[in-house]
């Protein structure tokens, strides 16, 4: 699945999310003046970029039904209750067919994640088909990922190049991984600057000064808000794995158990469970100075940041894991990222609402993404058209 996202292929998809973010800032550009949610518009915005560049089509091809159960999904996961949240650690321990039995209960949010991915399942199957069409009528469908996955299982017969079944069959994954981590991000970093009016009419200015005239990976500023962003609101603050065979790791420096011993590597037996506390990675003053709780870009730009072993793909962070488990979507991410901060900083301003009520918690439900005070996902910012 890599032909679609290496370095070459990522380039490609610039001017695809540079019109979306062109898009969004005219739509909140309407409510300047105004404090709005701006979850729901970024949300249309990155869901459109998903459709555009990796299906190959327009949201509005997209069922209404589709958009419909896949928005109100993300709705279910960011207001769980209590029993929710203690039903969801029980059935980790489960043995998966009991797992599997259990998503067939005719509960609210089985039903819909069942409809989701049928509708998603049913929508990639589409899409190949029409591709496929196409493709025999001898026109290029090389212009999206499922196009370039196709046109490369087509050059590739060895068993390793994906079906057009299981390519389809990607089409819920990519609409659920590729579009809210990314508009959390956006989310996050737009909080931040609005905390930060500072840091915010900086950017404005470097923006101004040199987009158009450099690449965004040339944009100092531009990039440590992103790092900065991710480094204190990872999409997944933590994760499992379950070790395949006996190993050690090894620990940077030793570390005092509770019973007073000096550990100096954790050994791993197979069969355990590993838990990849990425967060507070993030946040280890050891790793990233007696400020790691503040919201500081300038720290990626003056040295701050001691090189360290290497972690991710992405400025040594976890965000997008690291190793096998690398997400292929990581250059995809970050240049959607970047486009959108880029229009939308350049054009609007952002601020914290008058109301002090109104507090922003973050909460990890499926990824980490702000919510309102009624815990229901959603972020309130003050915005104002850039005269």
């Amino acid at each position: 699945m890599n032909v679609g996202f290496n370095a070459a292929a990522v380039r490609k998809y610039q001017p695809a999310f540079e019109n979306l973010a062109h898009e969004l800032a005219e739509r909140l550009e309407a409510s300047s003046g105004s404090t709005v949610d701006i979850m729901p518009p970024l949300g249309i915005a990155t869901l459109s970029a998903i459709c555009d560049v990796v299906f190959g089509v327009s949201i509005n091809d997209v069922e209404e039904e589709l958009i419909s159960n896949y928005f109100q999904l993300t709705t279910i996961a960011s207001s769980l209750s209590a029993a929710h949240i203690l039903a969801d650690a029980i059935g980790a321990s489960l043995p998966s067919r009991v797992l599997m039995a259990a998503s067939y209960l005719p509960t609210n949010a089985f039903t819909v994640l069942r409809k989701t991915r049928f509708l998603a399942k049913q929508l990639g199957s589409r899409i190949i088909r029409d591709k496929m069409d196409a493709a025999r009528k001898g026109l290029d469908i090389d212009n999206d990922i499922y196009g370039s996955l196709l046109t490369a299982g087509q050059l590739d017969a060895r068993k390793s190049a994906m079906s057009e079944d299981e390519i389809a069959g990607q089409t819920a994954v990519f609409l659920l991984a590729g579009h809210e981590t990314a508009t959390n991000a956006v989310s996050f970093a737009l909080l931040e600057l609005a905390r930060n009016p500072a840091i915010q009419e900086q950017l404005r200015a470097e923006i101004n000064e040199t987009l158009g005239a450099v690449a965004y990976d040339n944009m100092p500023l531009l990039n440590a808000v992103i790092k900065e962003t991710l480094r204190l609101y990872p999409g997944v603050p933590m994760s499992e794995r379950i070790a395949l065979s006996d190993a050690v790791i090894p620990l940077n420096g030793p570390v005092t158990s509770s019973e007073g011993e000096q550990i100096t590597a954790i050994h791993v037996r197979k069969g355990q469970l590993v838990t990849v506390a990425t967060a507070s990675y993030h946040r280890l003053a050891s790793r990233w100075g007696n400020d790691s709780d503040e919201f500081r870009p300038s720290r990626w730009i003056d040295g701050t940041v001691r090189d360290g072993d290497i972690i991710g793909p992405y400025a040594n962070l976890g965000v997008f894991s690291g190793g096998h488990r690398t997400c292929l979507g990581w250059r995809f991410s970050i240049l959607e990222i970047q486009a959108l901060l880029c229009e939308l900083i350049r054009k609007l301003s952002f601020a914290l609402p008058a109301d002090s009520d109104n507090v922003v918690r973050a909460k990890y439900a499926a990824s980490l993404m702000p919510t309102l005070p009624s815990g229901e996902k959603g972020l309130m910012l003050r915005v104002n058209k850039i005269a």
